[in-house]
């Protein structure tokens, strides 16, 4: 199995190119799925996406990329769901950085814990658009 540093460097090139091409097609090639669901790993695989929607999952032998579409070889690599944080804090001093370290970490989703800062209106809709590097952030209520 390759290290966790090339693993996570994988999950956070894949993120960052599905937020900068989010009307291209992707094709991530001869990756090693992890199947969550049913606690497996299944190799050789070709993931299709449409910006950032995942379209189709299947064998690389007989799934071909759109013509057109940004390939990316992914051989000895590994693509994971997206993982969520339920229970952060980002309204803290320097948090505009700190949220692009969850992506890097597989971390696509948190539930901020208190939604009454403005900052966190203000990321969410910069995130959304493309122009912040972060996770979707869920923000339940206020403190």
């Amino acid at each position: 199995m390759p290290p966790l540093t090339h693993r996570l460097v994988l999950v956070a090139a894949l993120w960052l190119v599905a937020s900068a091409a989010a009307a291209q097609s992707t094709a991530i090639t001869n990756v090693t799925v992890v199947d969550v669901e049913r606690g497996r790993t299944v190799p050789s695989q070709t993931v299709i996406l449409d910006g950032r929607r995942i379209v189709r999952v299947g064998p690389a032998a007989s799934t071909q990329p759109p013509p057109g579409a940004n390939t990316i070889d992914a051989r000895g690599k590994f693509l994971l769901p997206g993982l969520w944080d339920m229970h952060v804090h980002t309204s803290i001093p320097g948090g505009e950085v700190l949220l692009g370290l969850y992506p890097a970490f597989g971390v696509t989703r948190v539930r901020d814990m208190n939604d009454s800062f403005p900052e966190v209106t203000a990321w969410r809709g910069r995130i959304e658009a493309g122009t912040l590097v972060g996770p979707r952030i869920r923000a339940p209520s206020p403190a």
